[in-house]
């Protein structure tokens, strides 16, 4: 089925994975998000669980964290399984390397 002139347009929301990283210790986070930028700015507000103690301890949260966004999936279905693989190869569930509890 072709996309209507519309839809050509107007594509539908990306979902973006996207990685956050405390530059002192190496440590990240690997999300999805349809407004990645948006999402770290409330990750700064209000950090992961795991990710508060280092949030507090090298603030601002902006000047020792960084976003990358990895890629971006018109199916969020993609977007979740590429994010459940890229947990795996970083190995941020591991909490010296990262800060995800689930995959």
């Amino acid at each position: 089925m072709q996309a209507s002139l519309s839809e050509q347009r107007r594509p539908g929301k990306l979902h973006s994975v996207y990685v956050v990283t405390c530059h002192p210790t190496g440590r990240k986070y690997v999300g999805v998000s349809c407004q990645p930028r948006t999402r770290f700015t409330q990750h700064a507000r209000t950090p992961p669980r795991p990710m508060r103690a280092d949030a507090t301890r090298y603030a601002p949260f902006k000047e020792h964290f960084g976003l990358e966004i990895i890629k971006s999936f018109v199916s969020s279905e993609a977007a979740q399984q590429y994010e459940a693989v890229l947990i795996q190869q970083l190995g941020t569930r591991d909490a010296a390397k990262g800060y995800n509890t689930i995959a």
